[in-house]
C-alpha cells in the first residue's frame, strides 16, 4: 500500500519505502493528490468541482486537458488501481493509498484519541503554496483550521481522563499539547498552569506563565486577562496560594480561546442544551463581530453553509438599531486563524464576537454557536444545535433567527426597542435548493478570480432557472458581471450590459435591496456613463442600507470621476468605518488621496494594505501611479516588473511603460510599447492601455486614436478621464476634450 503523509510535511512512499518523486516535485499534482486523499466519508470529488480548484482562470477545456494530464501522471506513478472515474467524479481507493488525514479522522470517529495525536504531526501541508488556485488554498487553510481543532479537542480529552485517575503529570503533558494547538487560549492555559501546579511543576509553571505572557504582548499587544494574571502572580508568590479549579478541562474550552462566563458554561457534547441567553449579561453591548461558522465537517464541503449562516446573522442584525454590526470582508478576514478574541475586538472596534462551526455527517447536522466578550474573553452564552437533514433551508432560517433572537436579547436588553414580532432573517425565497446554490455563488464570487466568478454565476443561474423571482440571486449575477467586466476577464460591453440587466431584474423583483441598486448605479455610472441615473439610484441604496459599505466604496469613485474629492475621500473613509478590513476599500482611500494630490499619503495607505496581504492582486494598479507621481519611477518599475512575472496582464505592461518613460528610460519604454503593440494583434488588449503608453512617450495622434477606440470600446477607465493626472500631458489640446465630452458630461 502506497503511504502519503500529509499532516506537518509531506512524503509519498511505496511499500517497499521508494519515495515518488515524479509526484513530489509537482505542486499541482502533489495538491490534486491530497485533496482527493484528505477528503472524508464522501470521497468522490466531481471534475467540475476539480477544474475550478486548480484551474480557474483557464476555459473549460484547457482546464479539462490539464486535469486529464494530472490524472495521467498519477495513475501512472501510483498505479491505475489506486485513482478510480466514477461517473463525471475521482476518487482514491482508499484500499490502495493509506492517508495520514483519513487515519487520523478515523481513529477520533473511534474514540482512539492516542492514536490520533500520534498521526498529527503538524498542519496540513505546513509551509505548501499553490499560487494561481486561490480556492485550493482556501481550502487548505480551512482544513488546517479544522483539523488542529480536532487535535486539540483529543488533547484535552486525554487530559481531562488522565486528570480523572489522578495522573496530572500525564494530563499537564496532554494540556500542554492542547495549548500548543491553541496558543491563544486563556482558559485552557490557566487549567494547564493548574495542572503543572498539581503534579508539583510550580518552576515549570511559573515560567510558562511569562513565556505566554510575552507572547501575548508581542504578538497580539494585549495583556493576559486578569484571571491569567492573578493565576500567574499566585504561582509566583506561594504554593499554597493556587488551588485546583474544581472543573471539567474541556467543557468550557471554545475555538477561538475564549473563557467561560461562570454563569453561562457551554456542553460540547451537543446534546441540545443551551445556555441562559442574558445569564452573564449585566450591560448593555453595542457592538459585534459575527465569524465565518468553521467548517467540521469530515468532507469539509460545506463552508459555503457556513460563511452563509455568518452572513444572514450579520445581515440580520444590521436591522436591529443601535448595534454596530461588522461588515462581512473585515469579519471574514479571520477565517482559520483563530486569533484571541480580545485581538478581534480590537481590530474590527466592538465589544463581542459571535463564533460557531457546522459539522454534517451523512443526514445529521450540528451547528455550535457561541457569543464571546471582547473584552475579556468570557462566554456571554452559547447553543448547539442537533438536527436531522431533511431540509438544510429550514435548519438554516431556525437556526439563525434562534442565534439572532438571542443575540438581540443578550445585546439589547436594556437598549432600543426590538424590531417588532418580525423574523430577524427575511427569506428571499422557499425553495432549499435555490437557496444552496445562491450561497455557493456567493462563496465562489467572494474568490474574485475569472474562473470562481463564472462559476458563481452558474451557481446564481440555476437558482434563478429554479426560482425566477429569487431578487438576490439576480443581485448576485450582477454582481458577478460587474467584477468580471472591472477585472477586463470580459469585455465592458459583455460584463456591463449583462450587470445592468441582472441589477434591473432583481429591483422590479424587490426594490427595497440596496445590493441590487448599488450594483445598477455602478453599471450606469461605469458602462452607460449615464450620471444623473447613477446618482439617484447610488443614493437610494444608501437610504435603504446606510451601513453597505460597498455603495459608499463606489458612490465615492462616482464623486471622484465627476471632481468632488473631499466628498469622495469622506464616502470612502464612511466606507473603512463599516468594514475597517476590507483591502478594497482600504485601496479606495489611497485613490482618494492620490486624486487630492496627497502622493505620499497614499502610499502611506497602500504600504498599510501590504502589511496585509502581499498578495493582494489590485493593489499595485494603484501604487504604481503613485509611486510615479510622488517622483519615485523605479519603486513602480520594481512593482511592476515583479506583478508581471506572475500575471503578465496588458494593463501593468502598459504602466511599466509610463514609469520607464517618467524615469527617462525610453528606450525601454518604447520597446515594452512595441511588445504591446504585437500583442494587440493577436489578443484583446483595451484601447485605453494604448493610450496610456502613447501619451507617455509623447506620441499625441496616437495616444488620441487609441482613446477614440477606447470609447467606443467603453471602456470604464474614461470616466476618471477628465480628472485623471496620468494623461495632463494630452490635457491642453482641444481633442482632449473632445474625448471627455463623447463619455459624458460631468463623469469626466
Amino acid at each position: 500500500m502506497i503511504r502519503f503523509s500529509t499532516l506537518g510535511g509531506i512524503d509519498l512512499v511505496t511499500a517497499d519505502g521508494r519515495k515518488l518523486q515524479s509526484v513530489l516535485a509537482q505542486p499541482k499534482r502533489i495538491a490534486l493528490l491530497a485533496y482527493l486523499a484528505a477528503c472524508g466519508g464522501a470521497p468522490v470529488r466531481t471534475r467540475d468541482t476539480l477544474l475550478g480548484v486548480f484551474w480557474p482562470d483557464l476555459d473549460q477545456d484547457h482546464a479539462r486537458h490539464a486535469l486529464n494530464q494530472s490524472l495521467y501522471v498519477l495513475r501512472r506513478a501510483l498505479g491505475a488501481h489506486v485513482l478510480r472515474s466514477e461517473s463525471d467524479g475521482v476518487t482514491i481507493v482508499r484500499e490502495h493509498l493509506w492517508c495520514d488525514v483519513h487515519a487520523f479522522t478515523g481513529a477520533l470517529d473511534s474514540e482512539r484519541s492516542r492514536e490520533a495525536l500520534d498521526l498529527y504531526r503538524g498542519d496540513l501541508l505546513r509551509g505548501f503554496f499553490l499560487s494561481d488556485a486561490p480556492d485550493f488554498e482556501d481550502w487548505v487553510e480551512n482544513e488546517r483550521s479544522r483539523l488542529r481543532e480536532l487535535a486539540a479537542q483529543a488533547a484535552w480529552s486525554l487530559a481531562e481522563r488522565e486528570a480523572a485517575r489522578g495522573d496530572l503529570r500525564d494530563a499537564s503533558e496532554w494540556a500542554k499539547q492542547a495549548t500548543d494547538l491553541r496558543p491563544h487560549d486563556e482558559v485552557g492555559f490557566r487549567r494547564y498552569l493548574t495542572l503543572l501546579h498539581g503534579a508539583g511543576e510550580r518552576a515549570v509553571a511559573v515560567k510558562a506563565y511569562e513565556a505566554f505572557a510575552d507572547r501575548l504582548r508581542s504578538e497580539l499587544g494585549i495583556e493576559p486577562a486578569p484571571e491569567t494574571m492573578e493565576l500567574g502572580e499566585a504561582l509566583r508568590s506561594s504554593p499554597s496560594e493556587v488551588a485546583m479549579p474544581a472543573m471539567t478541562l474541556s467543557s468550557d474550552i471554545g475555538a477561538t480561546g475564549a473563557s467561560v462566563n461562570p454563569a453561562a458554561s457551554m456542553n460540547p457534547a451537543g446534546n441540545g442544551l443551551a445556555t441562559a441567553v442574558g445569564a452573564g449579561v449585566t450591560e448593555v453591548i453595542e457592538s459585534i463581530a459575527v465569524l465565518p461558522f468553521m467548517d467540521m465537517s469530515p468532507d469539509s464541503d460545506q463552508q459555503y453553509f457556513g460563511d452563509g449562516m455568518a452572513e444572514e446573522l450579520i445581515t440580520a442584525l444590521t436591522c436591529l438599531d443601535g448595534l454596530q454590526v461588522a461588515a462581512r470582508t473585515s469579519s471574514f478576514r479571520f477565517r482559520g486563524d483563530a486569533p484571541d478574541v480580545r485581538e478581534i475586538g480590537k481590530l474590527l472596534g466592538v465589544e463581542t464576537v459571535l463564533e460557531g462551526s457546522v459539522r454534517k455527517s451523512g443526514d445529521q447536522l450540528r451547528i455550535t454557536a457561541q457569543l464571546v466578550s471582547a473584552r475579556d474573553g468570557f462566554h456571554l452564552w452559547s447553543e448547539t444545535y442537533d438536527r436531522e437533514l431533511e431540509d438544510v433551508f429550514a435548519i438554516q432560517d431556525e437556526i439563525a433567527n434562534s442565534i439572532a433572537e438571542r443575540v438581540r436579547a443578550a445585546l439589547l436588553s436594556d437598549g432600543p426597542a426590538p424590531v417588532g414580532d418580525q423574523p430577524l432573517v427575511r427569506r428571499h425565497t422557499e425553495d432549499v435548493t435555490a437557496y444552496n446554490l445562491y450561497l455557493k455563488g456567493r462563496y465562489s464570487w467572494s474568490k474574485r478570480t475569472a474562473g470562481a466568478l463564472k462559476r458563481g454565476i452558474r451557481f446564481f443561474e440555476q437558482a434563478i432557472a429554479i426560482d425566477p423571482n429569487y431578487a438576490l440571486a439576480y443581485a448576485g449575477l450582477a454582481d458577478s458581471y460587474s467584477l468580471l467586466g472591472w477585472y477586463r476577464y470580459l469585455p465592458s460591453e459583455e460584463a456591463f450590459e449583462k450587470t445592468r440587466a441582472a441589477a434591473r431584474t432583481a429591483v422590479e423583483i424587490d426594490d427595497t435591496l440596496a445590493e441590487a441598486y448599488t450594483s445598477l448605479a455602478y453599471a450606469e455610472f461605469l458602462y452607460d456613463w449615464d450620471c444623473e441615473s447613477a446618482q439617484s439610484h447610488f443614493e437610494r441604496a444608501i437610504a435603504l442600507n446606510p451601513s453597505y459599505p460597498t455603495v459608499r466604496h463606489f458612490y465615492a469613485e462616482y464623486l471622484m470621476a465627476t471632481g468632488r474629492f473631499e466628498e469622495a475621500h469622506e464616502q470612502m473613509r464612511r466606507g473603512q468605518e463599516l468594514d475597517p478590513l476590507a483591502l478594497g476599500i482600504a485601496t479606495g482611500v489611497g485613490w482618494t488621496l492620490f486624486y487630492l494630490g496627497r502622493y505620499d499619503e497614499a502610499i502611506d495607505e497602500y504600504h498599510g494594505i501590504l502589511a496585509l496581504d502581499p498578495h493582494f492582486v489590485i493593489l499595485p494598479w494603484f501604487l504604481g501611479p503613485a509611486y510615479v507621481r510622488a517622483g519615485q519611477p523605479e519603486a513602480a518599475i520594481n512593482l511592476y516588473e515583479s506583478w508581471i512575472e506572475r500575471t503578465n496582464h496588458p494593463g501593468l505592461v502598459a504602466l511599466l511603460a509610463q514609469a520607464l518613460s517618467a524615469a527617462g528610460r525610453e528606450d525601454d519604454a518604447r520597446r515594452i510599447c512595441a511588445d504591446l503593440e504585437q500583442r494587440a494583434r493577436t489578443e484583446t488588449v483595451p484601447a485605453d492601455y494604448l493610450a496610456l503608453v502613447y501619451a507617455s512617450l509623447g506620441e499625441n495622434e496616437k495616444a488620441f486614436e487609441a482613446l477614440d477606440r477606447a470609447v467606443d470600446e467603453r471602456c470604464w477607465t474614461l470616466v476618471f478621464l477628465g480628472v485623471d493626472p496620468t494623461f495632463d500631458e494630452l490635457r491642453a489640446e482641444p481633442r482632449f476634450q473632445a474625448v471627455v465630452e463623447r463619455v459624458g458630461v460631468g463623469c469626466g
